[in-house]
């Protein structure tokens, strides 16, 4: 299992040419799929920047960093169906009792399929250090929308 922060700044190199493709900028989602579909990547130089996106099932990890396996005629441009990681990361949880339980901190994933398999809410920089992050499956998140999160109370233990 992989974490959203394990991947966002990491260098991306194609193993077919050698060649640096860019740097993961965000990952997309599907939350109704429940699934990281496709990662961001942000190519190009300081002055002439571009972006791309790449499918999930097309990366490989050694060494603890992200390598393309795709071709560079594959990258496909700007997607626009799905959901930008950077989006959601931070927004307030509360309970479908409207409860604040915490912050969005990180979503947990599967490799190389991309299914979520958690999502782990802080409560602060101090309760995370001495408590640990509080792991929720997705199917308790009832609605994802763009100042909140609500979660069903009665689903919320692992």
């Amino acid at each position: 299992m992989y974490k959203s922060n394990d991947l966002v700044g990491k260098l991306v190199i194609s193993l077919e040419t050698g060649k640096e493709i860019g740097y993961i900028k965000d990952l997309i989602l599907s939350w109704d799929e429940g699934m990281v579909k496709y990662l961001y990547l942000e190519t190009g130089s300081i002055l002439k920047k571009s972006a791309i996106v790449v499918p999930m099932k097309n990366f490989k990890r050694l060494a603890g960093d992200w390598f393309s396996l795709v071709c560079l005629e594959s990258l496909e441009e700007i997607y626009e169906d799905g959901e930008y990681w950077s989006n959601y990361k931070g927004l307030k949880i509360v309970s479908d009792w409207g409860r604040e339980i915490g912050f969005l901190a990180e979503i947990v994933f599967s490799y190389p399929d991309g299914r979520i398999d958690c999502i782990e809410i802080s409560d602060g920089f101090l309760k995370d250090f001495i408590n640990g992050r509080e792991k929720v499956l997705l199917k308790a998140f009832e609605t994802f929308s763009g100042n909140m999160i609500v979660l069903k109370e009665d689903l919320r233990d692992l």
